[in-house]
């Protein structure tokens, strides 16, 4: 069993899907893993000190799923994160001894952090702070596909999350990817597969 954080995830369907496969691999989880690509302008690093980055980069994606096929007899897991960006405050007033109640939305730093909120304002639709929901659970093929509120990592330097895919407050384990994905499916084996069954997808689209 593989388990393959963000890059590592690609990394490990590039053995499996490779020529180098060797029959001991039963199953691929992969979280937060840019199967569809990342964004343009994060894309823009690789040509500065991150040539890695140019393989994940949306044509490069493409060109990587086209050449890696699913392996037959591998069940593969896709984990994305869509962080919670906003949160509903209710606040309210009286006058004239009446009282009015409105919503307000306001920055939910539950799983991100203020940095992990800015690049969120950066990248169109749902995300874990770096990678886009689709992305990370847009592997082609016939995969099983679960989404959490968790961030992409926490880090010392920068970091986007305060809750990622495998340790929330002060340490303890995550209460989404671990607790209602990797635990049910490889732990106590109450289930095959973290979301009801698998979904398939295109070679493009979401």
């Amino acid at each position: 069993i593989l388990f393959g954080h963000s890059m590592g995830g690609l990394v490990s369907r590039a053995y499996i899907e490779s020529a180098l496969y060797r029959r001991d691999i039963s199953e691929l989880f992969t979280f937060g893993s840019p199967h569809q690509g990342i964004l343009s302008v994060a894309g823009l690093t690789c040509f500065v000190n991150q040539p890695a980055i140019c393989q994940m980069s949306k044509p490069g994606m493409l060109l990587f799923n086209v050449t890696h096929r699913q392996r037959p007899g591998i069940t593969y897991h896709n984990i994305g994160g869509d962080a919670p960006m906003f949160k509903k405050k209710s606040v309210c007033f009286g006058i004239f001894g009446r009282r009015f109640c409105f919503s307000l939305s306001t920055p939910d730093f539950s799983f991100r952090t203020r940095f992990g909120f800015v690049t969120g304002l950066l990248i169109p639709g749902s995300d874990d702070a770096l990678a886009q929901t689709y992305s990370s659970t847009g592997m082609p093929g016939l995969t099983d596909r679960f989404v959490t509120r968790e961030a992409h990592m926490v880090s010392k330097v920068a970091s986007p999350g305060k809750r990622d895919y495998f340790s929330w407050d002060k340490g303890a384990r995550s209460a989404e990817a671990y607790d209602q994905c990797v635990e049910p499916v490889l732990v106590s084996r109450s289930r095959r597969y973290c979301d009801l069954f698998p979904t398939w997808r295109p070679l493009v689209g979401f």
